[in-house]
């Protein structure tokens, strides 16, 4: 999908070009984007950044057509802008505020300016903004509970989000890393949009250096560095495929650096009072221009070719190799999940399914539901055979059935609300009437997306497989020390681990001071 998305950017930006300011900008911007390697590898992975670049230059591409104070401009043109702003705000909403924040701005201004010809036009826009953004509220509530919680949130938890002291993880965002973060991301932006031999937003300097009044030019400037201004106020960041928060101001960049290749004569005039001759600028342009292109294609593409070949641990050798190997009706597990992840089906019913490797036992759970299938390790260039690792004769079983023995000897079950279990699918033994069984990646959920609190399930008894990596609340994995504490309020206390200490026991309610008796 993102090949396909970021090859259909290039007519895109023609037309913007073209539609902004003339052909023969927007066939240079249009030649320059076929080479840029920042455009070429965000083009080329997995990330939503390709969509959102496509339909912001679409969006742009309505927006001024809109603003034609001519009887060409239509009532399409304001819903097409508003459509398309609006499936920006669906894929990535803080980038879509950013980038239409100055538009937005001048839109209004010119609303008052000239309220007979703008009003209803931007008032069409902002409606189809606003019934296409709502298809964002709609799926957060139906997935995360509530029309403005994010996918992010739930899955990381609280300190995600915009703004200063607040991190996912690591130190608190402050003014000074937004600032750090804000040069390397020019830095950075320097190098990999073009891989010229000089810094890629000079052309852009020079525009406005030359004292370019055009609008249009001070729009698509405004854009970006709304755009990292925006960004400066992100806690997160880090260099994947160059500065890829910057990504969807790459259609202002290209035009602005065609621009600026363009005003290079005025420059010269103006600096060094030299009578020179747009017809020299030009001849110059276009020697320098065509040398820049085979630049990029020759010397500045290969390494990154190399580098992001295998870029994150996604690589296609294991999948390579199942294919060698021609195996069928198997089950791959990865050292690393972009290894094969990717090459399942949507439904993971695929002939050869690929999943994360978790050590033998959390990966005998999954052959409950793969049962009839051979089963494989894959690291690298290996592929091996696993043998006993079904779970009818897997030491998962054991270690289950020994914890579901504890429970039913051992703890005064009537005591607790909730019994925490490693798996769902494999739920214990317990006789009527029993507290609930749930497992600790549905707590998580239920917690993160706010439908329940931690209080909601204690006191509870909870089953915890040691050095379990699969996703859940961060307090759970202090369990992996196997002894009493207490974490955010909740005490712990440890009841028992198993004979070959792969799993513990916990007792868990809130840190009340209450003392509880311990089974012997």
């Amino acid at each position: 999908i993102n090949p396909l998305l970021g090859t259909l950017f290039v007519p895109a930006l023609y037309y913007l070009g073209r539609e902004l300011y003339d052909e023969q900008t927007g066939r240079l911007a249009t030649a320059l984007a076929c080479f840029t390697p920042f455009i070429f590898n965000m083009s080329s992975e997995f990330m939503n950044h390709a969509s959102a670049l496509l339909f912001t230059t679409l969006f742009l591409i309505y927006y001024f057509r809109t603003l034609r104070n001519s009887a060409k401009t239509t009532v399409s043109n304001p819903l097409l802008a508003g459509l398309f702003l609006g499936l920006v705000v669906n894929i990535r909403p803080y980038t879509a505020a950013a980038i239409a924040l100055p538009f937005g701005l001048y839109g209004l201004w010119l609303a008052v300016r000239e309220p007979g010809h703008y009003i209803s036009r931007f008032a069409l826009m902002l409606l189809t903004l606003a019934a296409t953004s709502r298809l964002l509220l709609i799926y957060n509530w139906l997935t995360n509970g509530h029309p403005l919680l994010f996918g992010y949130v739930v899955k990381w938890g609280q300190g995600h989000e915009v703004g200063f002291g607040k991190s996912a993880w690591g130190p608190m965002h402050t003014p000074l890393k937004g600032l750090l973060n804000t040069g390397n991301d020019h830095n950075l932006l320097n190098k990999f949009l073009f891989e010229w031999p000089m810094p890629s937003i000079l052309p852009t300097a020079i525009l406005f250096a030359s004292g370019t009044r055009d609008r249009r030019d001070w729009l698509l400037l405004a854009s970006f560095l709304s755009l990292t201004w925006a960004h400066f106020f992100y806690w997160f960041h880090n260099v994947c495929f160059g500065p890829r928060f910057l990504y969807e101001s790459s259609p202002a960049l290209l035009l602005l650096t065609v621009r600026g290749f363009s005003s290079l004569g005025t420059l010269l005039r103006r600096a060094f009072r030299l009578p020179t001759r747009d017809s020299a600028v030009a001849i110059l342009v276009g020697r320098t221009l065509p040398l820049m292109l085979l630049f990029m294609a020759g010397s500045g593409l290969p390494p990154l070719f190399r580098l992001y070949r295998t870029y994150g641990g996604v690589s296609r050798q294991v999948q390579r190799n199942v294919q060698r190997l021609g195996l069928k009706n198997a089950l791959v597990f990865c050292e690393h999940l972009g290894n094969g992840f990717s090459f399942n089906s949507l439904n993971l019913d695929g002939d050869v399914v690929y999943a994360k490797d978790h050590g033998p036992l959390i990966n005998a759970a999954l052959t409950v539901r793969y049962p009839e299938r051979s089963y494989f390790f894959a690291r690298g260039d290996t592929i091996r055979p696993i043998e006993d690792i079904r779970f009818p004769q897997s030491r998962l079983r054991t270690v289950l059935g020994y914890l579901n023995t504890f429970l039913l000897d051992s703890v005064p079950l009537d005591q607790y609300r909730y019994v925490f279990w490693p798996f769902a699918d494999l739920p214990p033994f317990l006789p009527d009437p029993a507290p609930p069984v749930v497992d600790y990646r549905e707590a998580s959920r239920e917690i993160f997306t706010g439908r329940r609190t931690m209080d909601d399930y204690l006191p509870a008894i909870g089953c915890w497989l040691l050095k379990d990596a699969r996703e859940h609340l961060k307090i759970f994995s202090a369990m992996n020390d196997v002894q009493h504490f207490i974490s955010d309020r909740f005490k712990f206390t440890l009841l028992n681990i198993t004979p070959g200490g792969e799993a513990a026991i916990y007792d868990i309610r809130p840190a009340t001071g209450q003392e509880i008796t311990l089974p012997r």
